[in-house]
């Protein structure tokens, strides 16, 4: 079967790219053509690049500004974004016409958008391509994977929107039990509840992706990992770190002007990443002695490694991390009725029993992809 993906691929945070890379790899091992298609958007590039086509509206002056501060770092930072998905996913170009993706001299059997939060109307401005809601994917057959609403209600005025933009897909998979409300709810359909895709590979199938450069380079270190900085996280981490008389490295994922110019952790004798690629990200991950994160990601390849981490369940103004606490107990840590602000693992940590609900979580997730590739009886 041919396949063609769309997703937030371009939005350069590790867990979006990683996410691609694993779906695509999943439907490839599973004997199928596979192509991501390179819809790249000016609202993703602009977030992402300085650039000479500025407008006073797009992207906004401060935005601008602020990347030229950091235009060098940023420009690392981009290449080995770059480079990774030049070197593991296929990119097929597109044509855009009147805001909608045109695939030219192509035909595919199949069109599966996710994961990510593809059916957010805040996310990626409503974008109509990532519901396959254009004339190329209508010729074929239309599925998600692991998609997320990011809403537990659809607003009022968005449900006539939302019913047409999702009507007539061959099969509906979410990435949490709101998504499946809602779709039931929208229409009347039952969609599956499946796992991200950074889920579907073992440690093992990451480690062939994994830099080489960072082994052994600090022995041993406590790996830091954040999308929002918080004091209490980032003290945990320093506590812990001179404690121990290890090594602090910070590898943040923020894209905020603080971040890029180490504002935020210069002041804790740490060693910034900030120009990490994703196969550093997974290497500083495999190799650290400890983690600390309150990223789902950071908390998801805490767990694939058996790594000794400390996950931050409760951020600062009371909010949650609600994907990590949900994936915290499905892998059997911690209970629906968990209430602490955050999570650590010990040496009693059962690694057999967190291994096994991955592979449950795993093998659900591949049956629906298996099924939705034959059941138009194309292999």
């Amino acid at each position: 079967m041919k396949i063609a993906i769309t997703t937030f691929h371009r939005a350069y945070n590790y867990g979006a790219v990683l996410q691609c890379y694993a779906l695509y790899y999943s439907l490839k091992e599973l004997g199928h053509e596979c192509y991501v298609l390179d819809y790249w958007p000016k609202y993703f590039y602009n977030q992402y690049y300085v650039h000479a086509d500025f407008s006073i509206m797009h992207p906004p002056i401060k935005t601008w500004i602020n990347h030229l501060r950091v235009k060098k770092v940023l420009g690392e930072r981009n290449k080995g974004f770059e480079k990774f998905l030049e070197e593991h996913i296929e990119l097929l170009p597109v044509d855009i016409n009147d805001g909608q993706i045109f695939v030219k001299n192509n035909k595919f059997d199949l069109y599966v958008t996710g994961s990510d939060q593809v059916w957010n109307d805040r996310c990626a401005r409503f974008d109509q391509n990532y519901f396959l809601d254009f004339p190329s994917a209508k010729e074929g057959s239309r599925a998600s994977y692991a998609a997320s609403f990011g809403l537990k209600k659809i607003p009022e005025n968005l449900r006539e929107e939302y019913k047409n933009r999702l009507s007539g897909f061959e099969a509906y998979s979410v990435r949490e039990t709101d998504g499946k409300n809602i779709l039931e709810d929208l229409l009347g359909v039952t969609a599956s509840v499946n796992c991200d895709p950074t889920l579907l590979l073992s440690r093992y199938e990451w480690n062939d992706v994994a830099s080489n450069d960072i082994i052994d380079l600090y022995d041993p270190y406590v790996l830091v990992y954040y999308v929002t900085k918080t004091n209490e996280l980032q003290k945990q981490a320093y506590t812990y770190a001179k404690k121990n008389g290890y090594k602090l490295v910070i590898l943040p994922c923020n894209m905020g002007i603080d971040v890029l110019t180490g504002k935020n952790d210069k002041s804790l004798d740490a060693e910034l990443k900030l120009n990490a690629s994703p196969v550093d990200f997974l290497s500083l991950f495999k190799n650290a002695s400890y983690v600390f994160t309150n990223s789902f990601h950071g908390t998801v390849f805490s767990l694939l490694y058996h790594k000794q981490f400390y996950s931050q369940v409760k951020l600062e103004g009371n909010k949650q991390n609600s994907r990590a606490l949900n994936l915290l107990n499905q892998v059997g840590l911690i209970p629906k009725n968990f209430d602490n602000d955050a999570f650590s693992t010990d040496m009693n940590t059962d690694w057999k029993l967190v291994d096994s609900n991955i592979a449950t979580m795993r093998r659900e997730g591949l049956n629906y992809l298996s099924t939705i590739t034959k059941s138009k009886g194309v292999e």
